[in-house]
Parts: C-alpha cells; sequence; structure tokens
C-alpha cells in the first residue's frame, strides 16, 4: 500500500505525518526506517505525529522483507514479566532455539505502551521478525503489529482475532490430565494452588484459561478442585493455604501451579495430611523440564518450553516467507516421580 493508497484506505498517510510534524516526507523516512541520522527533536516531533494519527507504516515494512538481518526480536513486557527462574528458562530456549536456525535474539522488555518499539525494529533493519512472549488479554502489541504488516508470532494463543500465527500449551487439556489422573488414583478432592494474584490482575490469558477448565474438568472426572491464588506475601499465602486445608479434611491432593511457591505448598500440605502417599497425591502444573526448577522431583504435567520455542522460531520464518504454516497448540503430558 502506497502513500496514496493508504490515504484512500481512511488511514493516516506518510504525507499527513510530515505536515503535522513539519518536516519533509523523506524525513519522517529517515526516522520510520533509521537510514540517517536525525536530531532527537525532530525525531520527537514525527514519532508524535506517528501516535497521535495512528500512523502504521504497511509499505516500509514490506520494502524491507527482501533485507534480512538475521535478528528476531523477542518482547517481554518488563511490567509484565518480572526476572525469575522461569522466564530465564524461556529465554535460553528461545535463544537456542533461534541460533539453531541461524538466527541472533534481540530481547526487548518495552512496555506494553511502547509497543510501537516493535515496528521500528523491523522497518529500521534491525529485526527480520517479532515474537511477543507474555501475551495478555486484548495485547496492544498484537493490535499494532497486526496493522503494521510486521512479520509476528505470538507465543500464547492472542485474546481476539488476529492474523498473527501463534504456539501455545493447551492449559485446558493439562487440567483436564490432571483431574483425570487425580481420579484414577482415587481423589475427589484437590487443592489447586495458583495461578498468582499478580498474572491474574496483569491479564495474563493462560490464567483465564486454566480458570475456566477447573469446574469442567473436575465434573467430567467426579472431583473437585477448591482453588487458591498464590501470592507475594509469603506469610499470607501460608495462612491461606492452611487454612483451607484445616478447614476441609477431604481435600487429599494438592496441584500446584503456581511454581516460586510449590516447595512452602506441598510442606503445608505433606504436614497437614502425613499419610498419603507424596507420588500419588502431589502435582506439579507446568514444570519447565530443567532439574533445579520447582516441581521437578514431584509427579507433573511438564510444560514443552523447548518445543515451544523451537516451533516458535518455526512460526516466525513461516511469518517471514508468507507459507502457510498453521498456529500450533502442543499436548500435555505427565511425568511421575
Amino acid at each position: 500500500m502506497d502513500d496514496q493508497e493508504q490515504k484512500r484506505a481512511g488511514g493516516a498517510s506518510m504525507t499527513d505525518v510530515a505536515r503535522l510534524a513539519g518536516v519533509s516526507q523523506s524525513t519522517v523516512s529517515y526516522v520510520i526506517n533509521g537510514t540517517r541520522p536525525i536530531s532527537q527533536e525532530t525525531r520527537q516531533l514525527v514519532e508524535d505525529a506517528i501516535r497521535v494519527l495512528d500512523y502504521t507504516p504497511n509499505a516500509a515494512a514490506r520494502s524491507l522483507r527482501s533485507a534480512r538481518s538475521q535478528t528476531l526480536a523477542l518482547s517481554v513486557p518488563a511490567q509484565f514479566s518480572p526476572p525469575n527462574a522461569g522466564l530465564g528458562v524461556y529465554l535460553m530456549a528461545i535463544a537456542a532455539a533461534a541460533a539453531a536456525r541461524g538466527y541472533q535474539l534481540l530481547v526487548r522488555t518495552d512496555g506494553f505502551d511502547r509497543a510501537e518499539e516493535l515496528v521500528r525494529l523491523v522497518t529500521g533493519r534491525k529485526a527480520d521478525a517479532v515474537m511477543l512472549l507474555s501475551v495478555v488479554a486484548e495485547d496492544p502489541r498484537v493490535r499494532l503489529l497486526d496493522r503494521a504488516g510486521i512479520p509476528a508470532v505470538a507465543i500464547g494463543e492472542p485474546s481476539e482475532p488476529s492474523q498473527m500465527r501463534f504456539v501455545d500449551y493447551d492449559f485446558a487439556g493439562a487440567v483436564d490430565l490432571a483431574a483425570a489422573t487425580l481420579s484414577s488414583w482415587g481423589h475427589h478432592a484437590a487443592l489447586f494452588v495458583g495461578p498468582s494474584e499478580a498474572e491474574i490482575a496483569a491479564g495474563a490469558l493462560y490464567t483465564r484459561r486454566v480458570a475456566e477448565a477447573l469446574a469442567p474438568a473436575a465434573a467430567r472426572h467426579g472431583l473437585s478442585f477448591v482453588t487458591v491464588s498464590a501470592c507475594s506475601d509469603r506469610v499470607e499465602e501460608e495462612r491461606r493455604i492452611g487454612a483451607v486445608l484445616a478447614e476441609m479434611p477431604d481435600l487429599s491432593a494438592l496441584v500446584c501451579m503456581a511454581l516460586p511457591s510449590f516447595e512452602r505448598a506441598r510442606r503445608l500440605f505433606l504436614t497437614a495430611r502425613p499419610h498419603v502417599d507424596p507420588a500419588r497425591a502431589v502435582m506439579a502444573f507446568g514444570t519447565l523440564g530443567t532439574p533445579d526448577t520447582p516441581g521437578a522431583d514431584a509427579t507433573r504435567i511438564e510444560h514443552p518450553v523447548d518445543a515451544i520455542a523451537a516451533n516458535a522460531v518455526h512460526l516466525a520464518e513461516a511469518a517471514l516467507s508468507k507459507s502457510g504454516a498453521p498456529s500450533l497448540k502442543l499436548l500435555p503430558f505427565l511425568k511421575f516421580a
């Protein structure tokens, strides 16, 4: 779509951006593509105009597809993904998968309010495609990259309709597997710990999918789940878990999805239920496949991090080549203590 086509389509054009910013069209192009040094004052004028007009440089994105940087950008918003062991495992897996296909990985921690930086990475030839980690409900990155025509893949199925391919884990299937397994072991009621209050408040999509799957899975397998959300206050979290275990003696199993809370939850549960068999009554949900992560020594439903990383890179390449590779949802699997 050239400048005239974009204008006819009802969107802002590069001419509109130049007029509002008080600069030439070539200056707007230089700012978008990063091909010439531009003063900070002029760059700010152009960027402000782009935001005001909601301009997305589709034509620029398309013109750059033949010039590859062999770099993939990974967006990990810092306000939603504080440093933790799980995030580190994901970053290492994605970096390894990218390297195996000949790409460098550029990690960006810009907040959701700076999603336009991801567009500039590609139009400025600093990255070939974008991968989104920590996808949330109505994620602004998904909408922006869709509008801009930027090659991108979401690690996590977006909540809104999108042309963006995704790779995700079947969280509903994992909940069903947990319920079926516990029921087969003779349990009728289980304590489910997680996700964390912070993840729920941030709109993490997997928290919604797990919550929606709990009751139907329990009903299918003659089981009931009692849920406790993990929280950052360890004392309060222990109080909640202890109170539920004391008030509901029929809870004979524990499923813990909040892995940072796993050791505390297991200790409290086994103290309150000293006669259960831990291998058949305690389950870690969403372990990361490494021996040093919480829950690795328990019966567990593993999160296929390496497979998700490899498929994310594959789908990013498919987005670049415009091939018809479909989105993927990976099935859960159970490992025994």
